[in-house]
């Protein structure tokens, strides 16, 4: 069996992230409250589908991160004996994962937020206690083609448009999912 145009299954562990590690323990957390940041966003391709009208590489046995709410009941494969299989349009996939590289799918793109370090005064006192979050500024991490064609390069500054940016855990590492027309600049400290 193989799912139809567009559609990917999506092998996912669980649906929440239901647990955090605290000093070495495992502790288990209330996910209701805000289930749209505590959903499961990624999983292994299970398998593709049998038709597509978007061009994109995507096999079985990539990880893949998706829309949040794809690792809900709604979306649960049923009718097969695997467990845990999950569908998604093409739309609802972001990210790409293969062999130790990151495919950003379509007009996605990943952004680390800037912080601003502590400022110290000069006998060091230290006036703040963590590093600031650099309002709609970011570096460039993983970045499409398109993107690319624009000027834009992996590691470049860049300015973003304000509510287009959605956290996104990739891999331990927290970023930015935005759209190409969301990142509006490249800029150099100073100008």
């Amino acid at each position: 069996m193989r799912p139809i145009q567009d559609l990917y299954w999506i092998k996912v562990e669980k649906e929440t992230e239901d647990t955090i590690m605290l000093n070495g323990v495992e502790l288990y957390r209330d996910t209701s409250y805000d289930p749209m940041k505590l959903a499961r966003q990624y999983g292994v391709v299970f398998k593709t589908p049998s038709r597509t009208t978007v061009d994109v590489d995507i096999q079985e046995g990539d990880k893949i991160w998706f829309h949040h709410f794809v690792a809900t009941e709604g979306n649960l494969v049923k009718y097969i004996d695997e467990e845990n299989i999950y569908q998604a349009n093409i739309n609802q996939v972001y990210l790409v994962e293969r062999d130790g590289k990151y495919l950003p799918i379509g007009r996605w793109n990943f952004i680390e937020q800037e912080e601003k370090e502590p400022e110290e005064t000069s006998s060091g006192i230290i006036l703040e206690s963590v590093a600031k979050e650099v309002s709609l500024h970011g570096k460039a991490v993983y970045i499409n083609e398109e993107l690319r064609e624009q000027g834009v390069t992996e590691g470049d500054r860049v300015l973003f448009s304000e509510n287009s940016e959605y956290d996104m855990d990739i891999d331990g590492t927290k970023l930015l999912r935005m759209r190409n027309f969301d990142i509006l600049a490249v800029y150099e400290e100073g100008k």
